[in-house]
């Protein structure tokens, strides 16, 4: 087994721990895996870290190289910007606008 570098880069909103933790009471002894479940990313700066030090992200992944055209053309930011803010409604999160986040992934 050996230790993975990688890097997370999305369209979307950042969250702490401590931004999220009330949704714990959802019945999950996982914050990483109930935020799996939910569809969203999260990721480390560090090997085998506990939950309360990642990185919560919402929002569109961005999986490969793009040009700036290729970019615009897939990003459709107002449909993402609604969806962002649906989801933290529901789920009782701060909405900030959304930003190009790039985060290491060590796992």
């Amino acid at each position: 087994m050996g230790i993975s570098n990688d890097v997370v880069l999305c369209y979307g909103i950042e969250f702490s721990y401590n931004d999220i933790i009330h949704l714990k009471k959802l019945d999950t002894d996982s914050m990483l895996d109930l935020w799996d479940e939910m569809g969203h990313t999260y990721c480390s700066d560090y090997y085998d870290q506990e939950e309360e030090y990642y990185t919560y992200i919402i929002g569109k992944n961005i999986d490969n190289d793009m040009t700036l055209n290729e970019f615009i053309n897939n990003i459709n930011e107002n449909e993402i910007k609604i969806n962002l803010q649906k989801v933290c409604n529901d789920y009782n999160l701060q909405y900030s606008e959304p930003k190009i986040l790039c985060r290491p992934n060590i796992y």
